[in-house]
């Protein structure tokens, strides 16, 4: 009887070559020569039985050299999952910061009342947590903190403001709700240290911004005239004056005074516009504009740390730079 091979067909051997494998067989037969490359971990003289083991480096030689594509599928399905799973855990931290972020604000709103009705500062902070994705347990649980309803918490946090300068003296206004001055600006002054920037006093740079209230209005389908006609409409009814616009391609922003924020988006929509959102924003009275590659990969390398840490809630800039440049800052942000 022929000595059966152990590679069962996955040699280039013809059936009456290899001779056939049975359970029958009294003494298994060595892999023949030819079957799998030289060099690849294991003695073809030595090898007499599938029950004889080469070394681990001989194995995965073995693998390599008789299964390739499953091989390769397994590494490379072992890669991609270990890459989302740190993907996945980076885009976690980061939404869990924006969850708490937007629950400390809805706690802090919540000590006027826990009625959203009565309450409008209550009411945009829940607007904007719904549109970042926050489960309306989380909302209901920070209002009831908020409110006195499930314990004080919202009472050890207040809101604070700090100032400084980025790389190439843009200024940057960091708004932020902290339960720990100390903490928030020791935390604030490392980031802006590690990124070329320094933390400045309050006031330094605080005269180059307004806030004004802002409200977003979904796509239209009108131009831009029947806009101001609806605009002009809003004033003469008695509503609040619109002191600018500007029309993005995702919506319209529509800008009015600080203190005009819910009568603004309450007159809007009694003109038949759609309002996404609405906010108090601090607006940039004049830019700094950078032309320098290293300096603007700086400057945002600054302005994504600061928003990452957990008590930041906003941060403005008066960075101003060409969109090609932006871009290419961007494609390559470890050049």
């Amino acid at each position: 009887m022929a000595a059966a091979c152990f590679c069962r067909g996955l040699c280039s051997r013809q059936p009456a070559e290899r001779g056939q494998f049975g359970p029958r067989q009294s003494k298994p037969a060595p892999f023949h020569n030819g079957c799998i490359a030289p060099g690849n971990g294991w003695d073809h003289n030595r090898l007499q039985s599938p029950l004889a083991r080469p070394s681990v480096q001989g194995r995965h030689a073995t693998a390599a050299s008789l299964f390739p594509r499953f091989s390769l599928i397994t590494m490379a399905g072992h890669s991609k999952w270990a890459q989302i799973k740190r993907t996945k855990a980076v885009v976690d931290a980061r939404r869990g910061a924006v969850f708490t972020r937007l629950g400390r604000e809805i706690m802090v709103a919540a000590r006027a009342g826990a009625d959203p009705a009565g309450n409008f500062q209550l009411r945009t902070a829940i607007e904007k947590a719904k549109a970042a994705g926050v489960p309306n347990a989380n909302i209901d649980r920070a209002i009831s903190k908020g409110s006195g309803q499930a314990g004080g918490e919202a009472d050890r946090f207040e809101a604070v403001r700090y100032e400084g300068y980025g790389a190439g003296g843009v200024a940057v206004l960091v708004e932020a709700f902290t339960d720990n001055r100390n903490r928030t600006a020791a935390e604030l002054r490392l980031a802006f240290g590690k990124n070329g920037g320094n933390l400045g006093e309050i006031g330094c740079v605080s005269y180059l911004f307004e806030q004004r209230s802002v409200v977003r209005l979904r796509p239209q389908a009108l131009n831009e005239e029947q806009l101001l006609e609806r605009l002009l409409a809003l004033e003469e009814a008695g509503g609040p004056a619109v002191l600018s616009y500007s029309l993005e391609a995702d919506g319209i922003d529509v800008q009015g005074a600080f203190a005009d924020l819910e009568a603004l988006q309450d007159g809007l929509r009694h003109q038949g516009l759609s309002v996404a959102s609405w906010e108090h924003r601090w607006l940039a009275g004049s830019s700094c504009r950078l032309d320098d590659p290293e300096t603007l990969r700086a400057c945002l390398r600054l302005l994504d740390g600061l928003e990452e840490l957990e008590d930041v809630r906003s941060v403005t800039a008066n960075l101003e730079a060409e969109a090609t440049l932006l871009e290419a800052v961007l494609g390559h942000p470890q050049d």
